[in-house]
């Protein structure tokens, strides 16, 4: 009878939403010290007591299935972790939530945390397009979602829905350095991960300690946009028997593959309007300005329009 012990995380990407984790998930589980769950979001340190009853639309249907309260059931998502491999799981709203990393360092002292962070105004309108992509956000005016987060709160809607508190790193990061030592959080920038993705990835795996491998990359991953056919869509983003029978029998990494580049065409890319940006942008100037004082980073850049800037979702 095997009696080892089941190994848990070593590293958690911890957010933003919307902000190139799933892009990241895809290039860390290249790596062939690296095991990555395959179970995102299942958000076990922020919800360890149970799955809450959120009532925002699908949310029953959508996210509260991927949550993962039970520890042996969390466990299991690293079976197959190899002895020398480090694991690591995604669960994107850790990061707004400090008493998730604070339950993680007590289950691993030593645990490591990855945020991606994505200019504000992008990232809320990414997570807007995000929802009217699946079907889930009743309003088709960005500003206006945007102006309903207290009421969404107060009716039990999930994180999803939180456009501007989701993209308000400077308070979260600082709340997250208060939680746990900062040395054990790493921070990259969206637009690091596109532009200078080998440079990038390298230091995410010293940060992790290991060596730097040569990572296939795929420009477009976890895309919001317009369908062009909806029920390919729900097929390819939403839980189903169709999709969870493929899965069963098509490797991870192909079926990923597959899925992505399938997903991709179907979808009419959506950009915020320049109006829009304008007052984001100074709707969370303050926000960034803290942020940038955390990072020693100037980012001045953020807010500005760029031109045929490169974008893989999420």
């Amino acid at each position: 009878m095997n009696t080892t012990p089941a190994k848990g995380p070593d590293f958690l990407v911890i957010g933003a939403a919307k902000s190139g984790t799933t892009s990241l998930s895809y290039y860390l589980r290249q790596h062939p010290q690296i095991f990555f769950a395959r179970e995102k979001e299942s958000h076990h340190f922020l919800f360890p007591d149970g799955a809450p009853d959120f009532r925002g639309p699908r949310d029953a249907e959508e996210f509260v299935p991927l949550i993962i309260s039970d520890r042996d059931r969390y466990l299991s998502c690293f079976a197959g972790a190899r002895p020398a491999q480090i694991c690591g799981e995604a669960s994107v709203y850790y990061m707004s939530e400090p008493q998730s990393l604070r339950n993680a360092i007590e289950y691993n002292p030593d645990m490591k945390f990855i945020a991606v962070l994505r200019e504000p105004a992008e990232r809320s309108f990414s997570a807007w397009s995000h929802m009217m992509r699946d079907g889930r956000e009743p309003v088709d005016d960005f500003l206006s979602a945007f102006g309903l987060e207290a009421e969404r709160r107060a009716a039990h809607w999930s994180p999803g829905f939180f456009y501007e508190a989701m993209s308000r790193y400077g308070e979260q990061l600082a709340a997250c350095y208060d939680a746990v030592p900062r040395e054990q959080i790493m921070v990259v920038l969206y637009e690091d991960l596109v532009t200078r993705q080998d440079e990038t990835m390298a230091e995410i795996f010293a940060f992790l300690g290991l060596q730097p491998v040569e990572i296939a990359s795929e420009r477009v991953m976890n895309a919001s946009g317009n369908p062009r056919f909806r029920a390919l869509n729900h097929l390819l983003t939403q839980r189903n028997p169709v999709k969870a029978a493929l899965k069963r029998i098509i490797p991870y990494e192909t079926g990923t593959a597959i899925a992505q580049r399938v997903a991709s065409w179907n979808l009419r890319r959506r950009d915020i309007s320049d109006d829009d940006r304008r007052v984001l942008t100074q709707r969370f100037s303050s926000d960034v300005a803290q942020l940038a004082q955390l990072l020693g980073r100037d980012l001045s850049g953020w807010g500005e329009r760029h031109q045929n800037r490169p974008r893989p979702a999420r």
